[in-house]
């Protein structure tokens, strides 16, 4: 049972890693026999493990091209390149699985910090959205829209925290911090099957160590070409 409820999670975790929709589980059935004294038992048993968000209305659909890469995205990725990244991805989907947009918003944040920024980094709004904008954005614009975002999710994360208003956490930036988290979550998922193939005994914290360096180096060329502020 221990078994087919890490094999379930692994599955739709990564379901909600290759695109956005409402995808999770309800019940999770078991059926298995054993014997005693030479007679054969059969035992059903249902085991109440809601991971489906309630309240949020996005279907979960796969094109007829989606299901051919989904299904290569699942055999590439799961076992040793999902172990690796685990705690950040389950970080993630702890955040699409609350019924309530400020913790939510909150979760996916720290799934972000976990992953791309040392353990307990000081000044982490800055550095944070240096990084994610230098790995996701592919022109200078997107780039500059990517850190400002970034810094205002930060703000809008302290005013729920420390103010108790949330008015700036609507859905729509809920998904927006959402899609940016899933993207940031799969490059480091693609780098950890890369390092892996390459390097069975590698952990996360080395994988992370190189991803944050190469972030680093990118950066400081972004500001020194003053894309980013300096």
């Amino acid at each position: 049972m221990k078994e087919e409820r890490r094999y379930l999670y692994e599955r739709i975790n990564l379901l909600r890693l290759f695109k956005p929709g409402n995808i999770g589980f309800r019940d999770v059935f078991f059926r298995y026999s054993f014997t005693v004294m030479g007679f054969e038992n059969m035992v059903e048993h249902c085991s109440y493990n809601q991971t489906r968000n309630f309240i949020d209305s996005r279907k979960f659909t796969l094109s007829e091209e989606e299901i051919v890469s989904c299904n290569q995205w699942l055999n590439d990725y799961c076992n040793a390149p999902y172990t690796l990244l685990k705690e950040s991805i389950d970080e993630f989907s702890w955040g699409l699985e609350q019924d309530d947009t400020p913790t939510g918003f909150e979760q996916h944040i720290t799934a972000l910090e976990m992953t791309l920024l040392p353990q307990n980094q000081t000044g982490k709004k800055q550095m944070l959205a240096n990084r994610i904008s230098a790995m996701l954005g592919n022109s200078p614009a997107e780039i500059q829209q990517l850190y400002q975002k970034v810094m205002n999710f930060y703000r809008f994360r302290s005013e729920s925290l420390h103010e108790g208003n949330d008015s700036n956490i609507t859905d729509t930036e809920l998904h927006d911090l959402e899609n940016i988290t899933r993207e940031v979550l799969k490059k480091c998922l693609i780098r950890c099957k890369i390092e892996y193939d390459l390097d069975s005994s590698i952990t996360w914290n080395e994988i992370k160590n190189q991803i944050m360096n190469d972030l680093i180096r990118q950066v400081i060329s972004l500001k020194n070409e003053g894309i980013l502020p300096a």
